[in-house]
């Protein structure tokens, strides 16, 4: 794990690409030239790096905490692509009005569906391809040595 920069120490999270590997953040651009000339819609990011203390706080979403389950790793006894700096994952928010002047953000499966397919074409992985789904969820493949 690389050292945490100053401008983090302290967050909770960010939403800044330039805390992503570069891995990820040379296919950002191509991701969402591809995903709106095919949907007509904008993705967004929603997290790249994650603390443990935030991934821990989203873990218990759903099991100790009120809200519903968005994760399966703890970010104690076992990291989240988000934990470590640089981010080897990102999350993504869909916009489904792209030319309106106020987001629209959909959580609706439906806006996520080419997503998966879209990412395998840059070399990325979904979280929409996965047994467990996470749909806004995108990371650097496995097979990928970083």
């Amino acid at each position: 794990m690389d050292t945490l920069p100053d401008e983090l120490k302290g967050k909770a999270f960010s939403r800044d690409m330039a805390h992503c590997h570069s891995y990820l953040s040379e296919r950002w651009p191509h991701l969402l030239d591809i995903f709106r000339a095919t949907t007509g819609r904008d993705l967004f990011i929603t997290c790249t790096w994650r603390s443990p203390e935030e991934q821990a706080k989203l873990y218990a979403q759903g099991r100790t905490a009120p809200g519903r389950i968005v994760t399966w790793v703890d970010g104690v006894l076992k990291k989240s692509n988000h934990n470590y700096y640089p981010s080897r994952a990102f999350d993504v928010a869909v916009d489904v009005n792209p030319d309106e002047s106020k987001v629209s953000i959909s959580w609706d499966d439906e806006a996520y569906r080419d997503l998966p397919g879209l990412c395998q074409l840059l070399g990325l992985e979904s979280g929409g391809a996965w047994k467990k789904v996470d749909l806004p969820h995108v990371q650097i493949p496995s097979w990928v040595k970083i």
